[in-house]
């Protein structure tokens, strides 16, 4: 059900009620703007100082036509206008239907009749179409109305997202049924980090990478604007394929209230939204609030998820039968038929929305025009879980039998229980790079090493706890937008906006079913990604005569950004059980390492376990192994061995770069005749990446020494290559045949892997 107008309280009302139950740049993407000429209908000629207003619900501004007869307003709200034209000795006339774009500024052609010759006369215009002149690149506009029409063109999946008002464009190809955050859109064959995206001028591309990390929410969209070539000159959000934008509603004069519920069966779906708009009648404050969630639940094969086909599987049915080793696991001599589609695909997905757009006006003590400060907050959590649980991988005739504990259950498919995969970490961090005897590690370790309990695991009485039967693995993703912006209006034909903003966003994974059986898994066990930027933008246009509309843009922005991809939870495996390693005491960082069958020199590859390593289990145990009894090294008096305390136990691919990019545009839009448009456009930009700090003590230098003494490069300082192919395939070092430090083969030398921290790359 839809109610449209009704009072605010009442709307207000009936949201607190749906929602009771739930649980819990012009710059591109703000202002349009219509020009045009005012002539004399008999003689052509133009008419100065004729009187020109425009108005809709959202805005009402005045002008007056220059010598030319012209006339232009550049910050006008996303709306449809009527332009009323008056002038002493002429007829009035008003032309309905003029509609205004984000990001263009639409042409209006106005002829006066003089008053003697007709009594009234009144024009009718078309609202405008998708393709629109005032451009010289193919932007399509998709409003709130054709959005709401459009709801299910890109999927069950995307019902309350801007993905299927984009999958209506030409050109723009939104795969189907996918869900939530992140969806994939590919512009002219482009791909799907190669999209820019603004949300109200607002860029929303994470600026380390340029993926994309909105969830692109419907609620409040006045309109989704899709430039399938090109992107302006001065937008923020710059993609080589294309460019998407979504403009947020504005409060109207007289206001409105709309409140929405949804319900689907018989996959469950529930969704309760609401947008109330207003403004005081002489529009000096205007306001949008909407507040929007929805829970949606998805099955395959059919509505009853396979259940009435056989559940070896598990549900949802596999979608194929398996002989396949590498995908199925493997008991009593039986391939289970564990599809490697069934358990990465989505079981539900929960998502809330709040946005809330404030504009306030200043009026200028000198003419009739007005200023105006905008404050808008958009505040989004989309929260998907994927059919990965015990009792989702299990057989459901195990279910509600004595075997419901999940072990029975679990292992008649073969998988045994899943239980939370934790590890060890090491506490006393300034130990790190120290040297120490086998009885100093000894002691030391057993105060020093505990458990890493897998992060969100649910009993921590012991290690290696079973996973619920219920849980299931699944991801996070919130974001949070603070914008405000001033713009200085100079009459209706030329304005200066500058505006700051703050933008959060991140990507979590919690998925203890996937470290356990990775074969099946979803997602990544463990991976936290966030990234919180802020920027500045500065837009001046003016137009400056008929024909030249110019625009200069300038803007910086810059991020602080953690991407943790956690493996610490696998430092009970083979090639990450090591802690300390055996180095001779009187070159302890030199990068050599020391086994127990030789006293030369031996690999400190990790992998290379004969080499006298003190694992993580014998740390906490106390009971590290003996050293060998001398260590030998080419450059180095015999002398006695020492462990190295070379790991703290932390594992990840870890990324904290910082981006800082400035940009500027210079553009102008030259109308020689009202037939023909030119636009004309130069952009710098300046990405500069600053490494994070990688001195992170003398066991970080031991690490660099020993690759260079174990690995060769070719002449060119490429690694392999040549006459050299390289064991890691092309590109990759390999390894020197000669041992550590030994005489590298003709045509290549030893590497020279150095450590430099915090380094800086521009690129113009």
């Amino acid at each position: 059900m839809a109610l449209s107008r009704v009072r605010y309280v009442a709307a207000a009302l009936a949201l607190v009620i749906a929602f009771a139950g739930q649980e819990t740049r012009t710059l591109a993407g703000t202002t349009g703007g219509l020009s045009g000429t005012v002539v004399d209908s008999g003689s052509g000629s133009p008419i100065a100082g004729a009187q020109v207003t425009v108005t809709s619900p959202s805005q009402t501004a005045n002008g007056t036509t220059d010598a030319g007869g012209h006339f232009t307003f550049l910050t006008l709200s996303p709306d449809t206008y009527t332009v009323t034209v008056a002038k002493t000795g002429y007829q009035p006339i008003s032309i309905p239907g003029q509609t205004v774009f984000a990001d263009s500024v639409q042409p209006v052609a106005v002829r006066l009749q003089q008053a003697l010759r007709t009594i009234a006369h009144v024009a009718a215009v078309g609202a405008g179409s998708l393709v629109k002149s005032g451009t010289t690149a193919d932007v399509y506009s998709v409003n709130a109305a054709g959005q709401r029409a459009a709801s299910a063109l890109g999927g069950g999946g995307s019902l309350n997202s801007a993905y299927a008002a984009i999958a209506t464009v030409p050109g723009a190809y939104v795969i189907p049924n996918q869900t939530g955050y992140f969806q994939t859109v590919h512009i002219r064959g482009g791909d799907y980090d190669q999209v820019g995206y603004e949300f109200d001028g607002v860029p929303v591309n994470r600026s380390f990478d340029n993926y994309p990390s909105s969830s692109a929410s419907a609620l409040g969209n006045a309109e989704v604007q899709v430039y399938t070539g090109a992107s302006p000159a001065n937008s923020e959000g710059q993609g080589l394929s294309g460019f998407i934008n979504q403009v947020i509603k504005t409060g109207t004069y007289p206001g409105y209230a709309e409140a929405s519920l949804g319900i689907g069966t018989p996959t469950f779906y529930h969704r309760a939204a609401v947008e109330i708009g207003g403004a005081t009648p002489d529009r000096l404050f205007s306001y949008y609030v909407g507040i929007g969630g929805y829970n949606q639940d998805f099955r395959y094969v059919n509505d009853q998820n396979g259940a009435n086909y056989d559940q070896l599987a598990g549900i949802p049915l596999a979608a194929d039968a398996c002989g396949d080793p590498t995908h199925c696991p493997y008991a009593g001599g039986v391939f289970y038929p564990l599809g490697p589609t069934n358990y990465a695909d989505l079981a539900s997905v929960s998502s809330r929305d709040v946005i809330v757009n404030l504009h306030l006006a200043i009026p200028h003590r000198y003419d009739s025009g007005r200023d105006d400060v905008q404050l808008l907050w958009d505040s989004s959590a989309l929260k998907d879980s994927f059919y990965a649980s015990t009792n989702d991988i299990a057989s459901p005739s195990c279910v509600g039998s004595a075997a419901a504990s999940g072990a029975a259950c679990a292992n008649s498919i073969g998988l045994g229980q899943p239980v939370y995969y934790d590890g060890y970490q090491w506490n006393c961090q300034s130990a790190v790079g120290s040297t120490f005897s086998a009885g100093q590690l000894n002691a030391k370790g057993p105060a020093c090493t505990s458990t890493y309990y897998f992060p969100n695991s649910t009993n921590r009485t012991s290690t290696f706890q079973n996973i619920p039967v219920g849980a299931r693995d699944g991801m996070l993703n919130d974001q949070e937008i603070e914008k405000l912006q001033y713009t200085k209006n100079f009459g209706s034909t030329a304005f200066l906006r500058i505006y700051g903003y703050s933008y959060y966003s991140d990507w979590f994974h919690d998925a203890p079913q996937s470290a356990y059986a990775d074969f099946v898994s979803c997602c990544a066990p463990d991976y936290e990604l966030s990234s919180h930027t802020r920027g500045v933008s500065l837009n001046y246009q003016n137009q400056i005569n008929a024909q030249n509309l110019i625009n200069a843009q300038a803007s910086y922005v810059t991020a602080s950004t953690i991407r943790d991809n956690n493996t610490q939870w696998v430092n009970f495996a083979t090639i990450r059980q090591y802690a300390a390693v055996a180095v001779n005491a009187a070159d302890p960082y030199g990068g050599y390492c020391y086994g127990p069958g030789s006293s030369a020199p031996q690999s400190c590859s990790p992998g290379n376990m004969s080499t006298t390593f003190a694992t993580w289990a014998q740390l906490q145990t106390g009971k590290a192994p003996g050293l060998p009894r001398t260590c030998v090294d080419p450059n180095v008096a015999t002398t006695k061995c020492t462990y190295l305390l070379a790991e703290n136990s932390l594992w990840a691919t870890y990324n904290n770069i910082i981006p800082k990019f400035f940009s500027a545009s210079l553009t102008d839009e030259l109308r020689p005749s009202d037939k023909l448009l030119l636009n004309l456009g130069v952009r710098l930009d300046s990405y500069t990446f600053q490494g994070g700090n990688t001195d992170t003590g003398p066991a970080r230098q031991f690490w660099y020494n020993a690759y260079n003494l174990d690995n060769c490069v070719n002449n060119l300082n490429t690694p392999g290559g040549g006459a050299f192919p390289a064991p890691g395939g092309p590109g990759a070092p390999f390894t020197n045949p000669g041992g550590p430090g030994g005489a590298c083969p003709a045509g290549s030398h030893a590497a020279n892997l150095v450590n430099t921290s915090g380094q800086t790359y521009t690129y113009n």
